[in-house]
């Protein structure tokens, strides 16, 4: 009686434990060159692949590989860590070597005037590279520019989430200090409503004791009002000044495209034998 379920466990062990060490996908990251003489995209440089890692290791299905290890492989071939995402066939080599399934390498550049990061994914096994890309404006959404990058790779690789070509830049706080200025435009109109009240009041009055405290209450109600009617001038500029470059303001954009990669294996049949050749574009 107990035979029979251990056989059936052993059976689905060896059948589905193959599958989900398939499913575990093995990257390393290299280097991501600046390729522009700004001194801030050194930074950039230094510090995109440890944010692209940790945003990348949250995914099950992937892997990362040590860059120590990586480190030491290159130091042995003489290679920089950087500098040779152009030769497909090299980082082919150098993915066998660390063991890994995918090789994730880019430059940073600026195109046109736009601050632009080009990921190049090289699948090992088959040279096949496919290029993300994500660009900004300018030079201050360096973590926004990692968040839509790694969004797609991650996509490109496991196939979960969705691919984003585009993400909103808009920061400037238009609803907060909209919301400001029409509580401070309140306030002032209270304020002096109170104001005319009190003066009504200082003139109304028989008692000379009551006409000083109605107009000392006048007065004071009526700086007031003017100072929170000039708060509320400077909201309604600020509100429209932050309203303007709302609208000026340019998104981060993404993309991928595929380059040329070149798989083959070999085939056998009654007949003979022969080579079947993939190119991909």
């Amino acid at each position: 009686m107990n035979a029979m379920p251990k056989k059936l466990i052993l059976i689905v062990f060896f059948i589905i434990w193959p599958l989900l060490l398939q499913a575990q996908l093995h990257v390393a990251i290299t280097n991501f060159e600046n390729q522009t003489d700004e001194i801030l995209l050194d930074g950039w440089q230094r510090n995109l692949p440890d944010y692209l890692a940790a945003e990348l290791g949250n995914a099950k299905e992937i892997v990362l590989l040590e860059r120590n290890r990586l480190k030491e492989l290159f130091a042995e071939m003489h290679l920089a860590l950087g500098g040779f995402v152009e030769d497909s066939a090299l980082v082919s080599k150098i993915g066998k070597m660390a063991g890994a399934d995918v090789l994730i390498s880019g430059i940073i550049t600026r195109v046109e005037g736009r601050y632009v990061i080009l990921a190049h994914l090289t699948r090992v096994k088959t040279s096949e590279v496919l290029v993300e890309k994500v660009e900004a404006p300018d030079n201050r959404h360096f973590r926004q520019m990692v968040l839509l990058l790694a969004n797609n790779i991650r996509l490109k690789l496991t196939g979960e989430g969705e691919y984003k070509s585009r993400a909103s830049l808009k920061k400037y706080p238009t609803t907060t200090l909209l919301l400001s200025t029409v509580v401070s435009g309140l306030i002032a109109g209270v304020l002096e409503k109170s104001s005319k009240k009190a003066y009504q009041d200082y003139h109304n009055t028989q008692s000379l004791e009551l006409m000083q405290k109605h107009y000392d209450k006048a007065n004071r109600l009526h700086k007031l009002s003017g100072l929170f009617g000039a708060i509320t001038g400077v909201g309604v500029l600020a509100t429209t000044y932050s309203w303007l470059k709302n609208m000026r303001q340019a998104d981060l954009k993404a993309g991928s495209e595929q380059k040329l990669g070149l798989q083959y294996e070999w085939q056998f049949n009654g007949e003979g034998a022969g080579i079947a050749i993939r190119i991909y574009f």
